[in-house]
């Protein structure tokens, strides 16, 4: 059992070695709980994603959908997108140079530091 898209059907065929369960990109792929046979002597279950009914903190829902966890429909991307980035910059600012070849970061504006790997990426 685990949240939305971590992957615990991937990792049922990566022990499997071969694809017994249907895996995506996005939330809710499996549907049902199935209890899949990896060989003799190993059976495991795939079950739904499992989140509790209601987020109440805006924090947690901002988190579960900037990682896929909930489906992309749930809050506004230019809000998931904002949030991402506020926490990107805060906690992994070297890295966000690093890999877009910034010289600075803006310090939470979401706006400036798009623009500006917008022109490193493309």
């Amino acid at each position: 059992m685990g949240i939305p898209n971590v992957g615990k059907s991937t990792l049922i065929n990566t022990l499997a070695g071969r694809s017994i369960a249907k895996t995506g990109d996005e939330p809710a792929v499996t549907k049902s709980q199935q209890l899949i046979k990896i060989d003799n002597d190993i059976m495991l279950y795939d079950t739904p994603g499992m989140l509790w009914p209601k987020i109440e903190n805006p924090h947690s829902g901002y988190r579960l959908a900037a990682t896929g966890g909930i489906k992309d429909t749930a809050f506004d991307f230019d809000d998931v997108a904002s949030y991402t980035a506020e926490y990107l910059i805060k906690a992994y600012p070297e890295l966000l140079k690093e890999r877009y070849k910034l010289d600075d970061l803006p310090e939470t504006d979401w706006e400036s530091l798009k623009q500006r790997v917008a022109v490193v990426a493309f």
